[in-house]
């Protein structure tokens, strides 16, 4: 008897330091104003940092049409064997002959300021993309921070009003024991006292939905709680009329300007898409070596636009 009471001293113990350890290492609240919660969001959403990889892709391209020559030069080369059938006294048979040459194609028909205007308002389109995710971003996060706070705010006022129901019809209880009250009055205050209860429930229900999308937005992947800090102050907004706030849209709209950036940039693509019909041609210097003769010189091709037209 007295070793099974030592092992459930023991088990009970062990029990107790087990849970005073998961309560000293448990992951600490994330602690989020709005502010942080904004640079959260924006430092761990992928579909942000995939909208920063397309404007590294449209710098490059950027980069590539400010190139002086699209082309890189071209080096070739042959070499060959002569064979003679009546070769001279004292001279070999086999003649080695060879060349190389060194050609350079150069676009024509305005092609480079076509692909760098295209690139450039690529890169502007882009840009205004990724600035209007992040308005959006930044909205989202700051709408469902705002509405935590408001409904943490609400909990709170209702479970002061279960209080104040739950007294109301414990104090309706006794009145009807003192016969003071109908029994009917009794049942109005358990009604109200149950759809307080009930309010109270869904807004916490409403609370959790909420914290939960918070957290996907948040991209918090362990299981830290979040503890928002701030509070609801009254802003008093500018007062602008329709047609001010309709100048404003068309000047701050990132989305807006985007889609402009679009259309010029379909257009300087159209416009490089016609010059590159023009064939461009090939320029370039060339040295043989025929027999004992050095032979130099240059050379031009251009392709014929004769069935890829």
């Amino acid at each position: 008897m007295a070793v099974l009471r030592f092992i459930r001293i023991f088990l009970v113990y062990s029990g107790v330091q087990l849970l005073v350890l998961a309560s000293v290492f448990a992951a600490e609240p994330m602690q989020l104003n709005l502010e942080q919660a904004i640079q959260t969001a924006l430092e761990r959403n992928l579909e942000f940092k995939s909208k920063q990889e397309e404007l590294g892709i449209a710098e490059g391209r950027v980069i590539r049409g400010n190139l002086l020559l699209q082309h890189n030069p071209e080096l070739e080369g042959d070499v060959s064997n002569r064979r003679l059938k009546k070769p001279e006294d004292g001279f070999n048979r086999n003649l080695p002959q060879g060349g190389v040459s060194l050609t350079q194609e150069f676009e024509i028909g305005g092609q480079p300021a076509y692909r760098r205007e295209a690139a450039q308002r690529n890169f502007e389109k882009v840009k205004f993309e990724v600035g209007d995710f992040q308005r959006l971003l930044r909205f989202r996060i700051t709408e469902l921070f705002l509405r935590l706070l408001s409904t943490r705010t609400k909990i709170q006022q209702a479970q002061q009003v279960v209080d104040l129901r739950n007294r109301l019809y414990e104090a309706a209880k006794t009145r009807l024991d003192a016969g003071d009250i109908p029994e009917v009055q009794l049942t109005t205050t358990e009604f109200e006292l149950n759809r307080a209860r009930s309010d109270l429930i869904s807004l916490q229900r409403e609370y959790e939905e909420l914290r939960s999308r918070l957290r996907t937005d948040l991209f918090v992947e362990d299981d830290r709680d979040i503890e928002l800090t701030g509070s609801l102050a009254r802003v008093s907004p500018p007062r602008l009329s329709a047609s001010d706030l309709l100048k404003a849209a068309l000047e701050k709209r990132a989305d807006l300007a985007a889609l402009e950036r679009e259309a010029k940039t379909a257009e300087a693509e159209e416009r490089l898409t016609r010059a590159e019909r023009i064939p461009n041609i090939r320029v370039g210097p060339f040295y043989e070596r025929d027999d004992r003769d050095n032979i130099f010189g240059g050379k031009v091709s251009i392709p014929l636009p004769v069935f890829d037209r």
